[in-house]
């Protein structure tokens, strides 16, 4: 199945950057939060964002049938 590009270039950045802060703090970094669950889930997430981020492809934009890659023009 091939998944069309749904985000804009600025989305993907702020994914990818939010992932690689969220993984540094969920699986590098204990001393912020010492519960191994939570640090185990946060790390996850930011490896879903950091995947997403890459590959210009958000699985949730897909299912609520959200594009922010495309300019929508309003020609009357």
């Amino acid at each position: 199945m091939k998944m069309n590009r749904n985000m804009h270039p600025i989305d993907q950045v702020l994914r990818v950057f939010l992932g690689i802060v969220l993984i540094y703090i969920g699986f590098f970094n204990g001393e912020l939060i010492s519960d191994a669950l939570y640090r185990t889930l946060l790390g996850g997430f930011g490896v879903i964002n950091l995947i997403s981020g890459i590959m210009a492809v958000c699985p949730v934009y897909v299912m609520a049938g959200i594009n922010t890659s495309r300019k929508v023009s309003h020609s009357q």
